[in-house]
């Protein structure tokens, strides 16, 4: 009888560890399997943006550097891969974020309301109705000529915090209905990759004198005055920006997207989401050419927007941007737009034309978080525009992000050819000089998002990799 429970015990045990690890080796092969699928647009995953850079950048002087770089960007990459494709990952995490935030938004409002709300008067939104004066209360004193309109009132702004996942805090704005976020201040972190980023920069630009070198700061929310009166729990960014632009040498000129009112905000970035919309890239385009053809006045004028707007509204298209789609947060949205403007032809191919050809058509992923963005204007690996026809003498090197993608096409109408390096996604040890001498590139634009230019804050982003001639 022992020996028959013994020989049961164990045959159960060899079937659970053989149902083990079939399901063990099924797993190992769907999450890569689903990962070629969605890269080859077979099927679609929905984009939590859960992504892990290397966990270690290792500099060009450094012994074997490239070798090492490669391994962490393989170890990084897996880890995505064997995350954001398990089976049931996304709805797990959508639930659980949910549950987190409105968790967090609710204990926080409980326990410290001062904190979690802040209201503050500044500028007045379209949307807000304004009070209405009883027309016998109006005296001679109060009859105000056309030359003189009355001054509408301040607007009460809310900011209230949804979310801290450790690494920024999310908040809403009222009545103005955007989302924004902080980075946090972590100590020492931020004064070490500002220093980093600032050397590194200032070696870029030494290692060449002979050529126009530009940067354009990208700025956030965070990087201005009056998100210090909007979220007076926060720490500001702007004495950073203001030493990035004290601290760059050599630069041929510095420039950056103007956010100094709310309503410039809502106006050039989208209300759910970090990047720019059109009017923030077109603004972006303007002011790199102003700056520019200073110096180089063959490059000619920006290239004027059509119609009396400028801009095409796709209004079948709920936007909802990177930070809701973070949050999961769903209340706010808004129409799709893009540019209206005429650019010259390319020699390359242009997946703008393409993609304006879907979204007017109604063939665009119908996704309620869908990233529309880059979804529009992310290149596909496009790293070079050449204008036919063009002759001025002029090749440019950008050294961007995703903020290029809507900006790239714009300002390639200005020159002969623009060349595209992202250090958040090419190959590490990029080799500057060379590739400056091959290409004959006469002038070089750093433009990056304000919180990756001046902290590195993702990791991905490290200057030192780019090589340069000592």
């Amino acid at each position: 009888m022992e020996m028959q429970n013994t020989q049961s015990y164990t045959k159960r045990n060899k079937i659970f560890i053989c149902v083990l690890s079939i399901f063990f080796v099924l797993l190992l092969i769907w999450c890569p399997l689903m990962y070629i699928l969605e890269k080859a647009e077979v099927i679609a995953f929905e984009d939590l943006r859960n992504y892990k850079n290397p966990e270690k950048v290792y500099e060009e002087d450094e012994f074997l550097a490239d070798f090492l770089n490669t391994i962490e960007q393989g170890k990084a990459e897996l880890d995505n891969i064997y995350t954001n494709y398990l089976p049931l990952y996304n709805e797990v995490i959508t639930y659980m974020q949910n549950f987190d935030r409105n968790a967090q938004s609710n204990f926080v409002e409980f326990l410290e309301p001062a904190k979690s709300v802040q209201t503050n008067n500044l500028g007045s939104p379209d949307d807000v109705d304004l009070p209405v004066t009883d027309s016998t209360d109006i005296t001679e004193e109060d009859v105000i000529t056309e030359t003189e309109p009355p001054e509408e009132p301040p607007v009460q702004v809310e900011a209230r915090l949804l979310l801290n996942d450790n690494f920024h805090r999310y908040y809403t704005f009222e009545p103005y209905q955007f989302l924004d976020r902080w980075v946090i201040n972590t100590g020492n972190n931020l004064r070490k990759g500002f220093d980093h980023q600032v050397a590194n920069i200032n070696k870029i630009i030494a290692s060449d004198p002979n050529i126009n070198f530009y940067v354009y700061v990208c700025t956030r929310m965070q990087d201005t005055e009056y998100a210090k009166e909007l979220v007076v729990n926060e720490f500001s960014t702007l004495d950073f920006f203001n030493e990035f632009i004290e601290s760059i040498e050599g630069a041929t000129e510095i420039g950056w997207l103007d956010l100094d009112t709310i309503e410039k905000r809502v106006e050039k970035v989208f209300r759910t989401d970090h990047h720019w919309a059109g009017p923030g890239a077109y603004s972006g385009y303007v002011d790199c050419i102003n700056m520019m053809k200073k110096h180089t006045p063959e490059i000619g004028e920006p290239t004027p927007l059509n119609g009396e707007t400028g801009i095409i509204v796709f209004d079948d298209v709920e936007m909802r941007g990177s930070f809701a789609a973070t949050l999961r947060f769903d209340d706010y949205y808004e129409p799709f737009s893009v540019l209206d403007i005429t650019l010259p032809e390319f020699t390359n191919r242009n997946v703008h034309v393409d993609a304006y050809e879907r979204y007017s058509t109604g063939k665009f992923d119908k996704g309620k978080f869908t990233d529309h963005y880059s979804a529009y204007y992310n290149s596909s690996g496009q790293r070079k525009y050449t204008t036919k026809g063009n002759n001025t003498g002029r090749n440019l090197l950008i050294i961007g992000d995703s903020y290029s993608w809507w900006f790239n096409w714009l300002i390639a109408a200005n020159f002969d050819n623009v060349h595209i390096y992202l250090p958040p996604w090419d190959k590490k040890n990029f080799r500057y000089n060379e590739f400056i001498e091959t290409n004959n590139i006469t002038d070089v634009l750093l433009m990056q998002f304000s919180d990756r230019l001046f902290f590195n804050y993702y990791s991905d982003s490290n200057f030192a990799t780019i090589r340069v001639n000592q």
